[in-house]
This record gives C-alpha cells, sequence and structure tokens, in this order.
C-alpha cells in the first residue's frame, strides 16, 4: 500500500512539473551557431571555392522523411583545397511540389549567382562548413569585387564568450582569398 501511494504522488508531481513546464514561456532559436570568421572557416574546409551557380533542385532523400537541396556550381576559380571543375552541393531543406521544409542557418541558392563556398567533402558531394556562414555573395561594384556574407538566419554566438554577435562585414574578394590561403598555407 505505502508503495502504491509513494508511486502515485510521484506521478502527480511529475504530472504538476510537466503542466508547469508548458505555461512558462520560452524563447527558443532552433539553430545556433558558433561565429566562424574567413580564416577559420578557410581552416575548417576540404575546399574554398568561387563558383556560378548552374542549377538548384529539390527532392526526398532516400527514406522519404526529409528533403534536400542540390546546388550544381562550375568552379571560377580554387583558393584553396582540391576538387573538380563541377561539384554538388548538399543542403537540408527545400520544396517539392507541395511539401516544404525549412531549416534555420541554411542559405538558399539562385541560378546564375556568382559566390565564394567554404565546402566539406561529403564523399562525392559537399556540404557547406558553419551553414549559411560557409557561402559569400560575390558583387561586382564599379571599382571593386566585394564578397558578403549572406544573412544566417540563425542565432550566431562567439565561442569564448557565448554572446550573440552580428554578421561579419563584407571584404573586398581580394581580402577574403588572402585570408584564406594565409590560414590554410597556400601560396598567394
Amino acid at each position: 500500500m505505502g508503495m502504491a501511494l509513494r508511486s502515485d504522488s510521484l506521478m502527480r508531481l511529475a504530472s504538476s512539473l510537466l503542466l508547469l513546464l508548458a505555461c512558462l514561456p520560452l524563447a527558443v532559436d532552433a539553430t545556433t551557431l558558433v561565429k566562424m570568421d574567413p580564416p577559420a572557416l578557410g581552416r575548417a574546409s576540404d575546399a574554398v571555392v568561387r563558383v556560378r551557380v548552374e542549377g538548384v533542385s529539390a527532392r526526398w532523400s532516400v527514406d522519404k522523411r526529409r528533403i534536400l537541396t542540390d546546388v550544381r556550381v562550375r568552379v571560377l576559380e580554387r583558393i584553396a583545397g582540391e576538387c573538380g571543375e563541377t561539384l554538388q552541393v548538399v543542403q537540408p531543406g527545400g520544396v517539392v511540389g507541395d511539401v516544404g521544409q525549412k531549416v534555420d542557418g541554411v542559405p538558399g541558392f539562385t541560378q546564375g549567382e556568382e559566390a565564394v563556398l567554404f565546402l566539406e567533402r561529403l564523399g562525392t558531394v559537399y556540404g557547406l562548413v558553419g551553414l549559411a556562414q560557409g557561402k559569400w555573395t560575390v558583387e561586382r561594384a564599379k571599382a571593386e569585387v566585394l564578397a558578403r556574407p549572406v544573412p544566417v538566419g540563425a542565432r550566431v554566438v562567439e565561442l569564448e564568450t557565448g554572446r550573440e554577435v552580428g554578421p561579419s562585414p563584407a571584404l573586398p574578394l581580394e581580402s577574403l582569398v588572402r585570408q584564406v590561403r594565409a590560414a590554410k598555407g597556400v601560396a598567394p
């Protein structure tokens, strides 16, 4: 009898705690990333390349539980690392028919755009290092070519302090290339 009473009390306590937790307002960030500057991105990458996007298509994963987006790119310049002339970058999320899956921190791609990508080899395909932090859009201004980090779409924090930080500044493309090559120990 004492054991049944104790079990009932524990169940009521657990139910009360769950109810209390359900009533508390919670601020939840679905994705939190550790800030990576260009040298850190370069060191973590198998290849860093300037590319032109040739195509973007979404598909169901083999198990039909997730949507993946394939981004086909042509390499315009190898900044660091070895890779082929054309690559396939695979990202989580996308839209297939009437079904969409959004993943915070994953950047979009548009056919024809030019970008610098920090890539991790995943077998025969690649993924972005640092999610959206691994994509910098190339913009051609009148006097110079800039590399601009894309909006991350997630919370970004400093590793040392845990403090939330803003986006990296745009850089002249040649400065980004220099920083990455120095971090990878590649001659300029």
